[in-house]
């Protein structure tokens, strides 16, 4: 139907806006950061906003130094849904 299609084209448009606003939003971040890093500083305040820079500690495997089996063993699998929208291409003549 007609109102599927206005969503599914809405969903595909939204989609490629995010695409560009997460871009934005990261090298926007990373502005600044490399500002508070070129003041020497952690954090700071402009205006209303107060900014801080942490340093997070994260852990994750090292698959290198697993065997096969001992990956194998603590993978977890599971199943998800996922939407993929496309436009049919069409032939040129």
């Amino acid at each position: 139907p007609e109102e599927v299609e206005t969503m599914i084209r809405y969903y595909s448009e939204l989609g490629a806006q995010k695409k560009d606003i997460e871009s934005e939003y990261k090298d926007l971040s990373q502005k600044i950061k490399d500002t508070l890093k070129t003041a020497g500083a952690r954090e700071g305040r402009a205006g209303n906003y107060i900014v801080k820079l942490s340093l997070i500690e994260s852990n994750r495997i090292d698959k290198e130094k697993l065997t096969p089996t001992e990956i194998e063993k603590a993978t977890v699998k599971s199943i998800s849904e996922r939407l993929y929208v496309s436009e049919p291409k069409t032939k040129e003549k």
